[in-house]
């Protein structure tokens, strides 16, 4: 139990979390931080997937913009 809630006009008892045998504490501390240092990595991995394929958008659309440009103004002549 956490704590207490207010509603219905009356209060009813919060329960959250786990109760863990103290011998097995450390296996599951172990566990979890290999979880979130897992996440963390595949978080990171994905960031710079989408940043990688913000660059090549803009590259792609900058060489698009200049075909264009070069097909349709043409080389200007002095």
């Amino acid at each position: 139990m956490i704590g207490w809630e207010f509603s219905g006009g009356g209060c009813h008892p919060v329960f959250d979390g786990f109760v863990v045998c103290q011998e097995n504490a450390e296996t599951l501390m172990d566990a979890w931080d290999k979880e979130v240092e897992e996440k963390l990595k595949k978080d990171a991995e994905k960031k710079e997937k989408r940043a990688i394929d913000n660059w090549k958008k803009l590259i792609k659309g900058m060489l698009m913009h200049q075909k264009i440009r070069n097909k349709y103004l043409g080389k200007e002549k002095n």
